[in-house]
């Protein structure tokens, strides 16, 4: 393992950190697992509709019968790019440029 060390005012600390490698092989695991799990969603729509119900604000705001089975859709979609950001490691980007809005 490497160790880092971070210097926070007088004090030295140091960290052990998990070789690149296993790092970069996780983040890959766990961005396949959530794009699956989006595609789950999109793909099974009607299951998520029959168990959880119909969404009045989707059936009101997002068209006529189907609004529910649309938000359904749209949620799967949502977290299939967030599984494929976090894959290419754009989502720390991300999360990063949002933080600087309330961070200086």
């Amino acid at each position: 393992m490497e160790m880092a060390a971070i210097k926070s005012g007088s004090q030295v600390r140091s960290l052990a950190r998990a070789p690149k490698c296993y790092n970069e092989s996780m983040r890959i695991l766990l961005g396949i697992l959530i794009t699956a799990v989006g595609v789950a969603i999109v793909w099974q729509s009607e299951w998520f509709l029959r168990n959880l119900g119909r969404i009045e604000w989707a059936e009101e705001k997002l068209g006529l019968e189907g609004g529910s089975r649309l938000f359904y859709k749209l949620i799967g979609l949502c977290v299939a790019f967030l599984g494929l950001f976090v894959m290419t490691g754009i989502w720390s980007d991300i999360m990063e440029g949002f933080a600087k809005l309330f961070v200086r």
